[in-house]
């Protein structure tokens, strides 16, 4: 697998070997619009940060199980946090 979880950052061939059926596939989606003159256009920023977010802890948790450290506390700061978390660690 590539260290790089956007199709955006890998060529054509990378996707190809990375991407299987089984693969799991985050669409983050938002906008493009003027959110006020104190924040840049475009909530879909905020979507693709979760969505990352959400990928690297998907793969940092499954690596800490597939060595046998299955007591994981997660301290999670922000409140937009819960649903992924839970989806994750649910899985």
């Amino acid at each position: 697998m590539t260290d790089k979880l956007t199709l955006a950052e890998q060529t054509s061939e990378e996707a190809r070997r990375a991407l299987t059926a089984d693969s799991f596939l985050i669409l983050p989606m938002g906008s493009l619009e003027d959110q006020g003159t104190h924040a840049p256009m475009g909530d879909y920023l905020f979507a693709e940060a979760l969505a990352l977010s959400y990928a690297t802890l998907d793969d940092m948790i499954a690596g800490f199980l597939r060595h046998g450290l299955d007591r994981i506390f997660i301290v999670n700061g922000h409140g937009n946090n819960v649903a992924p978390i839970n989806e994750v660690t649910m899985r």
